[in-house]
């Protein structure tokens, strides 16, 4: 099982690659709600940034509806990990959320 690095240091896309594919656990009221990375994307960067700025994008079963905010995110061992999501125009039958890393 891979595990992602202890924070010492800025997490990058590369860091995330090996989960795409994996379930997460957000912390949520009034249960736990599970949702699937699906992907990275990297976005553009400013010269002054200390590490190349990616998305990661999950996606929840369709009757689960988080709202933009802070969730505390859990992979097997790893977390929890602050994360602030945002909810994206999703395909029907889904729901689609944005975590940016710049």
């Amino acid at each position: 099982m891979y595990d992602l690095p202890k924070l010492d240091r800025l997490l990058t896309a590369e860091d995330f690659a090996p989960w795409v594919g994996r379930m997460f656990t957000l912390a949520s009221d009034p249960e736990p709600v599970a949702i699937q990375l699906i992907r990275i994307t990297p976005r553009m960067a400013s010269s002054l940034a200390h590490r190349a700025a990616f998305s990661l994008f999950f996606r929840s079963r369709p009757e689960v509806l988080l709202i933009d905010g802070l969730y505390a995110v859990r992979c097997g061992r790893f977390g929890p990990l602050d994360m602030h999501l945002t909810a994206v125009m999703s395909p029907p039958g889904e729901r689609l959320y944005e975590a940016v890393f710049s």
